[in-house]
């Protein structure tokens, strides 16, 4: 039996939010990278707050990629 992560019956158990900070605490730690960005696309509010919940932090607003807007993160 195969279980899907982003199947609507998965979210909200904390499984993202999990990966999001085991990755940067990886990246930070392990790599010791200086600085960590991502981009969120608008229309996913939902990755935005678990995103913020991380620690990432609101750097820019409204760019155009691939002709959709997104929001520019950045952890400090």
């Amino acid at each position: 039996m195969q279980k899907h992560i982003f199947h609507p019956a998965e979210r909200g158990r904390g499984i993202g939010s999990w990966a999001i900070k085991a990755t940067r605490d990886f990246a930070f730690e392990k790599l010791k990278l200086h600085r960590l960005e991502l981009d969120v696309f608008l229309f996913n509010p939902s990755a935005e707050k678990a995103y913020q919940s991380a620690g990432f932090k609101h750097e820019e607003y409204c760019v155009m990629l691939f002709g959709m807007e997104k929001s520019l993160l950045m952890i400090f």
